[in-house]
C-alpha cells in the first residue's frame, strides 16, 4: 500500500491538463449552461472522440465547478485505481506486484497522461476491470456479456480501444463456447451489452448527423500517403525510445511473456498490443509524445501481472534494470519539478512528435498552480480572454482549447486543422511538406467567415457553397426534419467527395507556370533561389499543363539544394506516376541545382497532360522557401547543355 501511494503521489506530482482536454472541456462548459453537447454554440457539432470520459468530467464539473483542480485529482484517483486492480488483485505474487507498480511509476508516459484531462485514465481502468473479469475462474455467459459491456464502454472512451481488447472478448466468447454454452445465449449477452454504445451512435447520428466524431473526419481525409503515414508512425516509436525506452521496454516484455510462459489464456492481451501497434504505425502514431503507449503498456503490466513463479534474486534482477532503465530518462519521473521550462523548438523535434508535458507543464500543472493566477496560465489563455471582448464573432485560430474555454460560448472559433468546424472537417487537407499527424490544415474558403457572422451564405467557391448548405442543415436546421435527414444520408454516403474538386483544394494556392516559361535554358548550379533567372513557389508546389500528350524518357529539373522533391504526372484527371527529386548537397543550401531522372516506362508509354512539382521538405527560417529555374524532357536536356544561359 505504501508503494501505491508513492505511486499516487508521483502521478499527483506531474498532475497537469493538456491544451487538448479543454476543447472537449468547452463542450462541458457550454452543455451546464444549456446550450447543448455543442463546441460553437447553436452548432451541433462533436468536437470530442471520447463520450463516456466526457460524462465523468460532466459529473466532476457539476459537483465542484471547477475544472483544473478537480480533473487532475479525479485522474490521479482513476488511474491509481487502475493501477491497483493489476498489481494487488491480478498479480500472481507479492514481487510481481512491486515489479508492476515500480514500472508504472517509472515510465514517463503512463504518469504524464495519468491525469493531462485526456481520456488515458479511463482506458487504463477499463482494461484493468476487463482483465479482472477475463481472468475469472469460469468462462460463462454472465462474464463474456460483462466483458462485452466493458469493451463496448472502451469504445465510449476511445474508438482506438477496439483493437486492444476486441481480441480478448472474442477469446473470451469461444472459450465460454468450447466450455459448453450455447451460441444464442452468448450472442444475445453481446447485443445486450452493446446498448450503451448502440445508443450513443444513434444519439450521435442523429444530433449530430454522423456516426463519427467531427474529429475523425477532419483527421481521415488528409491526403497524406499510406507509406508516409507509416514512416511517421515508425518515428512516433522512435521518439518513445529515445525520451521514454522504459515504456517500450514493458511493451515488449509484456507480447513476449504470454508466449515465452506459455500462459494461452493471456495471448490475446498480447495479440492486441500487437495490432494497436501495427494500427499506431498506420495512422502516423500521435503528435504528443508517449500519449498512444499508454493503453498498450499497462495492457502489457497486465500480461506480466500474470507470470507466476519469480524468485527473490530474480526479482532484484528485474528491480533493478526497470529502476536503472527508468532513472536513465532525463527529467525522469522523481525529477519534474515546477521551474521545467522547454522552448516549443525544443519540444518538438525534427521527427514532428512533441513533448507536450514538458512544453506546457510550467503553465498548466499542479506544481505551477498559485493561489493569485487562473489555471492554466498560459498565453493561449490570454489569447481567449482577449477574444471575448465586445465585437469578436468569429476568431479564426489554432491550439484551441485553453483558447477556446477562455473566450467563452458568444465567441464562434473556426480552426482551420478542422476538428471543430464541420464544413473544413470536409474538405481536402491543404497539401504541407511539415505535416504533422492530426493537424492536417484546410484553406478557409473565401465568404465563409462572413458567412458564419451573417447567417447568410455568401461563399465564394460554388461547390463549397452547396456543401456548406447540406451542413448548415444538419448543424442549424430543425432537428426533425425530413431534409435534414436527407442532407445527413448524403453527407454519410460520399456527397461531399462527389461534390468537391479535392485537387484543387489539396493544393491550393499553387504557382501556375506555362510549359514554355519553365522549360528555359538552364542556369548555373549554385544560383541563389532569389535570383531575377529563377521562379519562386511556395510550399503548395508548381502546376505546369500541356497543350497536347507529352511522352518522355528522362527529365532534368533545377530546384533547391539539400531539399527533397516529388513529381506528381496526370493523364487530365488520373495520376499516371510519381517519381521523387532526391537532395543535392554538393552545392550552398540559398541555390538552386540540376538533377538528371531516369523516367518510369508509364510516362514513354502513356504520357501525361500535366505535372505538379511538390516540396516533401521544409526550410522554416527561409524566404522564399523554394524555387525552380528549368524543367526539361529528352531531347530539350541536350538542346540546354549546347546553349547554356
Amino acid at each position: 500500500m505504501l508503494l501505491l501511494l508513492a505511486f499516487a503521489l508521483v502521478i499527483l506530482r506531474h498532475g497537469w491538463l493538456v491544451d487538448d482536454a479543454y476543447i472537449s472541456l468547452r463542450t462541458v462548459d457550454n452543455f451546464c449552461n444549456g446550450h447543448g453537447l455543442v463546441w460553437n454554440v447553436g452548432e451541433r457539432v462533436q468536437a470530442f472522440t471520447h463520450p463516456l470520459w466526457l460524462l465523468l468530467c460532466w459529473a466532476v464539473y457539476s459537483i465542484t465547478n471547477e475544472f483544473f483542480y478537480s480533473l487532475i485529482i479525479f485522474g490521479a484517483l482513476v488511474s491509481t485505481g487502475a493501477v491497483a486492480i493489476v498489481s494487488i488483485r491480478l498479480a500472481r505474487s507479492e514481487w510481481v506486484g512491486i515489479i508492476v507498480l515500480l514500472a508504472a511509476t517509472l515510465s514517463h508516459a503512463f504518469v504524464d497522461y495519468a491525469t493531462s484531462g485526456l481520456e488515458n485514465p479511463l482506458t487504463h481502468l477499463l482494461i484493468a476491470l476487463s482483465a479482472w473479469v477475463y481472468l475469472g475462474r469460469v468462462p460463462d455467459v454472465r462474464r463474456f456479456t460483462l466483458l462485452c459491456l466493458l469493451g463496448g464502454l472502451s469504445l465510449l472512451s476511445r474508438p482506438d480501444n477496439a483493437v486492444l481488447l476486441g481480441p480478448v472478448v472474442l477469446a473470451a466468447g469461444i472459450q465460454a463456447f468450447r466450455r459448453g454454452e450455447k451460441l444464442t445465449p452468448l450472442l444475445r449477452g453481446a447485443v445486450l451489452a452493446s446498448a450503451p454504445l448502440v445508443a450513443w451512435e444513434l444519439f450521435s447520428l442523429v444530433y449530430y448527423g454522423a456516426l463519427v466524431p467531427n474529429t475523425a473526419l477532419a483527421k481521415l481525409n488528409s491526403g497524406i500517403d499510406a507509406g508516409q503515414l507509416a514512416h511517421q508512425g515508425l518515428l512516433y516509436f522512435v521518439s518513445t525510445l529515445d525520451a521514454d525506452p522504459l515504456t517500450l521496454l514493458i511493451i515488449v516484455a509484456g507480447v513476449v511473456a504470454p508466449f515465452m510462459t506459455r500462459d494461452r489464456k493471456m495471448i490475446p492481451f498480447a495479440v492486441g498490443i500487437i495490432l494497436h501497434a501495427l494500427y499506431m504505425t498506420k495512422i502516423g502514431g500521435d503528435f504528443m509524445l508517449g500519449r498512444f503507449f499508454t493503453a498498450p503498456m499497462f495492457m502489457a503490466l497486465v500480461c506480466l501481472s500474470q507470470i507466476k513463479r519469480i524468485e527473490l534474486t530474480q526479482f532484484l534482477i528485474i528491480a533493478a534494470i526497470v529502476a536503472g532503465i527508468g532513472l536513465s530518462a532525463h527529467p525522469n519521473t522523481l525529477e519534474t519539478n515546477s521551474t521545467i521550462r522547454v522552448p516549443h523548438n525544443q519540444a518538438r523535434t525534427g521527427r514532428r512528435v512533441t513533448n507536450e508535458h514538458a512544453l506546457l507543464f510550467h503553465a498548466a500543472s499542479l506544481l505551477s498552480a498559485n493561489r493569485w493566477d487562473e489555471m492554466p496560465n498560459h498565453g493561449w489563455t490570454d489569447l481567449g480572454l482577449r477574444g471575448a471582448r465586445p465585437g469578436r464573432k468569429t476568431v479564426i485560430a489554432r491550439a484551441m482549447g485553453y483558447r477556446g474555454l477562455a473566450a467563452g460560448p458568444d465567441v464562434h472559433l473556426v480552426d482551420d486543422v478542422a476538428l471543430t468546424d464541420p464544413l473544413l472537417a470536409r474538405m481536402p487537407a491543404l497539401w504541407r511538406p511539415d505535416w504533422m499527424t492530426g493537424h492536417f490544415i484546410r484553406t478557409i474558403p473565401p465568404g465563409y467567415i462572413q458567412t458564419l457572422e451573417t447567417g447568410e451564405n455568401v461563399i465564394e467557391d460554388p461547390q463549397v457553397h452547396e456543401l456548406y448548405e447540406r451542413i448548415d442543415l444538419v448543424t442549424h436546421g430543425d432537428l426533425w426534419s425530413w431534409d435534414r435527414f436527407r442532407a445527413i444520408w448524403w453527407l454519410n454516403t460520399g456527397g461531399p467527395a462527389e461534390l468537391l474538386n479535392e485537387e484543387a483544394w489539396r493544393f491550393h494556392g499553387a504557382s501556375r507556370r506555362n510549359a514554355s516559361s519553365i522549360a528555359a535554358k538552364p542556369v548555373a548550379d549554385g544560383t541563389p533561389i532569389n535570383s531575377k533567372l529563377v521562379r519562386r513557389f511556395t510550399d503548395a508546389g508548381v502546376y505546369v499543363k500541356y497543350k497536347q500528350l507529352k511522352r518522355a524518357h528522362e527529365l532534368e529539373v533545377s530546384v533547391n539544394d539539400a531539399d527533397r522533391f516529388e513529381i506528381r504526372f496526370y493523364d487530365h484527371a488520373e495520376e499516371v506516376a510519381r517519381v521523387p527529386v532526391p537532395r543535392q548537397l554538393e552545392w550552398n543550401q540559398d541555390g538552386v541545382s540540376a538533377r538528371h531522372i531516369e523516367l518510369p516506362e508509364v510516362l514513354s508509354e502513356r504520357g501525361f497532360t500535366r505535372l505538379r512539382i511538390l516540396p516533401m521538405t521544409r526550410q522554416r527560417k527561409r524566404q522564399p522557401y523554394y524555387a525552380i529555374s528549368h524543367l526539361l524532357f529528352d531531347e530539350e536536356i541536350e538542346a540546354g547543355k549546347a546553349t547554356p544561359l
